[in-house]
């Protein structure tokens, strides 16, 4: 795991922040935090790339990511980039342990890497590997998709936002 404040170039990152927290940034409703299992909980989310398939009109605002990705880690191209919503429901909530990038048989593939992008600093959080991480905004979170991991959802601000992206 590796983690790098500051990734992106503070007015980039405003720029991403401010779309997402707008009024106009299309939420979806998901009743469940993971694909492969229902956890009985709920969150918010928006793909813009779903099986390197361009999914949003929204893209091309965060496609340079891949050039701050460039720089920390080895980049072929986008699998999915997703971003996540989660309201504050009163009090902290630990999702479901997965993987991001699964088979039929939710088996992890090795050759996929994953990088989560904090828009929000609160007090919720992702876990990898036992490892808690308070969520920071314009924070990256690198790891390999065979490493577990989960979310917390926050009690101390309205939502949570990330980017959760999956790559090659």
């Amino acid at each position: 795991m590796k983690i790098v404040d500051n990734f992106l170039l503070e007015d980039y990152f405003k720029e991403l922040q401010n779309l997402v927290y707008s009024n106009t940034f299309p939420w979806f409703y998901q009743k469940q935090t993971t694909t492969f299992e229902d956890d009985n909980n709920f969150m918010f989310t928006h793909t813009l790339v779903e099986n390197q398939k361009i999914n949003s009109n929204y893209f091309t605002k965060f496609e340079p990511i891949k050039y701050f990705i460039r720089q920390q880690s080895n980049f072929t191209k986008f699998l999915r980039i997703k971003a996540n919503l989660y309201s504050n429901q009163g009090k902290k909530i630990k999702h479901r342990k997965h993987y991001d990038w699964t088979d039929a048989n939710n088996k992890p593939d090795k050759d996929v890497k994953i990088c989560i992008l904090n828009f929000t600093s609160c007090n919720g959080g992702t876990v990898i590997k036992n490892k808690e991480v308070i969520s920071k905004e314009n924070q990256m979170i690198f790891f390999s998709n065979t490493e577990e991991h989960y979310g917390i959802t926050q009690d101390d601000v309205d939502s949570r936002i990330l980017l959760n992206i999956v790559y090659r």
